[in-house]
């Protein structure tokens, strides 16, 4: 997308390329447009900052409306900003059910150990109960403590 400075120091954006050619009839582009003949008539190009990091369960990502100029080239920026009200209560739903599938997957993986036939240790039920209390962490979903358990006792030859 491109910026048009209008009088020196407003400017216009979006400024479509098809307005470009619009308000310079008796001008031939070439292609791809050139960024010093943009420049010589006060046209400029807009790139856009790529997301930042954040946590897409509890935050997102502001894309600005207007293109500032960044180390001489005009940028659209992006920042982060906290999730509130609907769209914080749902983020933290979504984080939960992804905890929950991510506990239910790690109770799966010994649901072995608790057939009729095997004799089940302590150690393991112990670790498949703090799975299950994972929920009940009072920081739960945003911070979760995942009970270890030592495998090198549970693996086979």
């Amino acid at each position: 997308m491109l910026l048009v400075k209008v009088q020196g120091e407003d400017i216009q954006y979006p400024y479509p390329v098809s307005q470009l050619k619009a308000d310079n009839p008796n001008t031939s582009f070439s292609q791809p447009l050139q960024p010093e003949t943009l420049a010589s008539m006060g046209v400029y190009e807009v790139v856009v900052e790529p997301d930042p990091s954040f946590d897409r369960f509890t935050q997102k990502v502001v894309e600005a409306s207007e293109p500032v100029l960044v180390d001489g080239v005009w940028t659209i920026t992006k920042t982060v900003e906290d999730l509130a009200g609907a769209e914080a209560e749902n983020g933290l739903a979504e984080l939960a059910s992804v905890r929950r599938s991510l506990r239910d997957e790690k109770l799966a993986e010994t649901d072995h150990y608790g057939l009729s036939d095997v004799t089940m240790s302590d150690d393991m039920a112990t670790y498949r109960q703090a799975l299950r209390d994972v929920p009940q962490q009072e920081s739960f979903p945003q911070e979760v403590t995942w009970p270890i358990l030592d495998t090198q006792v549970y693996d086979t030859p």
